[in-house]
């Protein structure tokens, strides 16, 4: 009999019913990124069927049920759409459409309310235990159960608490005993305390990313002239020839902030390169950028690497056509128009040779914002600077080796 109210389309759990959103007009903004929009298109969220009156008397038993049910709801689902079970979605207009998800309304429900039970019988909220510490009835096998635990957000273990250098060497002593576990994290913390703060500066922009219509400008400089160094031996005085050399490297560390000029920077290039791509197609967000089906059916995807972190390694976006990296991007923002030294990392321009040498020199662009911050902004692409800098158009100093 179960078997055939199942056919024919009977559910045989409580169903995720969709309501209407009730999103904050802060929490849309910073779903946003803090931009503006032309107007919101939705906000979809979900309730979880008679969840509100099946709580308010729980049991041992309704809960373990309860645990078991939402298991069953994701278990024959891909892992990325099991996450998106637990999720609402706000969309907006701002040129072309733009989605981001949001915590459901139900699975705001799960984390606030005691509803698990841990080994002495008692309830506790998700926040209050970790997943070892649940009661011995609960299932712990399930397809997609690794996606409910991360969704209600647990307790993290003590042993997930510890740095990485300590997990690390944890997977080396695995006999270590919970007090000496305990200790390290505290001798951690300590070690946090005594970190200096970061610097604060008074940088700020006079526009936000955004905010300034901009586009990206292709350039190839000029053949770089240098002035004749003949002589200079005639016209040495003491200590005038290291003066000389530190004069024009002072002017690289005439620094304001570079975490916050540099973040800016990567926002106004990730804003640029969404104006461009919405031409091309209908934008759908990503947990790291974009991507767009263009008119060929072709799926271009650009990914920013440093969107939550600052995790990039040679180059900030890398954009891909079908799955395939055609383009890497590494951005260099400046605050004013007048030329200065931009520092290059030893692994971003060994990551750019490379490419030159393999006939993809052209893969690898340097993106730089000029006037970051103000209403003359612009951006600068420089296409292949190995090969610049092979032909004489782009100088570059210092230059270190290593040995």
């Amino acid at each position: 009999m179960i078997s055939f109210l199942t056919d024919i389309g009977v559910e045989d759990k409580p169903r995720r019913i969709e309501i209407e959103g009730n999103l904050s007009w802060e929490e849309k903004s910073r779903l946003r990124g803090n931009i503006g929009h032309t107007y919101d298109i939705h906000e979809k969220d979900y309730e979880y069927e008679g969840l509100e009156n099946f709580m308010k008397q729980m049991t041992i038993n309704k809960s373990c049920l309860l645990w078991k049910l939402l298991l069953k709801n994701i278990e024959t689902l891909s892992s990325g759409t099991a996450q998106k079970f637990f999720e609402g979605e706000y969309r907006w207009k701002f040129y072309s459409e733009y989605s981001k998800a949001f915590n459901a309304n139900f699975l705001k429900t799960l984390r606030q309310q005691a509803w698990l039970v841990d080994k002495n019988n008692n309830f506790r909220k998700p926040a209050d235990i970790t997943f070892a510490e649940l009661f011995d009835s609960y299932i712990r096998e399930s397809p997609n159960i690794d996606v409910l635990i991360k969704a209600i957000e647990f307790k993290p273990d003590i042993i997930d608490q510890l740095p990485e250098e300590y997990r690390n060497k944890l997977e080396l002593v695995r006999n270590i005993s919970t007090e000496d576990l305990q200790k390290l994290i505290a001798e951690q913390k300590k070690k946090d305390l005594l970190k200096p703060e970061e610097k604060v500066t008074d940088w700020t922009p006079e526009y936000k990313p955004g905010e300034v219509d901009i586009k990206i400008e292709e350039i190839e400089p000029d053949k770089i002239i240098t002035s004749d160094l003949k002589g200079q031996s005639e016209k040495l005085e003491k200590g005038t020839s290291e003066e000389l050399q530190d004069k024009e490297e002072d002017n690289i560390g005439a620094d304001t902030d570079k975490k916050r000029i540099g973040e800016h920077g990567e926002m106004e290039v990730y804003l640029a390169l969404r104006k461009e791509y919405q031409g091309k197609g209908a934008i759908t967000e990503t947990d790291f950028g974009f991507k767009v089906i263009n008119q060929g059916n072709e799926e271009l995807e650009i990914v920013w690497l440093n969107q939550h972190h600052n995790t990039g390694k040679g180059y900030d976006f890398v954009i891909k056509k079908t799955g395939i990296e055609i383009e890497y991007i590494e951005v260099k923002t400046k605050v004013q128009e007048a030329e200065e030294l931009i520092e290059v990392t030893g692994t971003q321009w060994e990551f750019a040779r490379k490419l030159h040498e393999q006939d993809e020199g052209e893969k690898y662009s340097l993106y730089v914002v000029i006037n970051a911050g103000k209403s003359n902004v612009g951006i600068k692409r420089l296409r292949n600077p190995i090969k610049l800098w092979k032909d004489g158009k782009l100088y570059a100093h210092p230059i270190n080796f290593k040995i």
